[in-house]
């Protein structure tokens, strides 16, 4: 089971709740009550520096998601070096030559590393 999908958006969402709750609590403070141009001018102030955290949040984590995506994808040239690695040994000791073939016009293509090892492994698995 994958515990860290649903705790990273439990810490998104916790560190998020703060310049919202700051812009509401702000907000609801001021529905009922009659204030004067500078209170205005230093609530404004305030709510722009709560959501001014909450785009910098909310950008630190499209970025963190990215860049988790990233590493979860291989080109075929990563999954190449990246099987030549953990076969090379196996392939050695029982003296088959293991080579890793792909048409290197087609490197730019991004494959998911969850999908595609473990489909390849057990295939390479059965050969060796």
């Amino acid at each position: 089971m994958n515990l860290t999908k649903p705790l990273f958006s439990v810490i998104n969402w916790l560190m998020m709740w703060g310049p919202v709750g700051s812009i509401l609590g702000l907000a609801k403070s001021t529905e009922n009550v009659t204030v004067d141009k500078e209170e205005f001018r230093i609530y404004m102030e305030m709510i722009k520096g709560s959501a001014s955290k909450l785009l910098d949040l909310t950008e630190d984590i499209l970025e963190r998601e990215k860049a988790l995506q990233r590493d979860n994808y291989f080109t075929l040239s990563e999954f190449k070096a990246h099987l030549e690695g953990l076969y090379a040994l196996s392939a050695y000791n029982k003296e088959v030559n293991l080579q890793v073939a792909f048409n290197q016009r087609k490197d730019y293509r991004r494959f998911s590393r969850r999908k595609l090892l473990p489909i390849v492994g057990r295939n390479i698995d059965a050969k060796l």
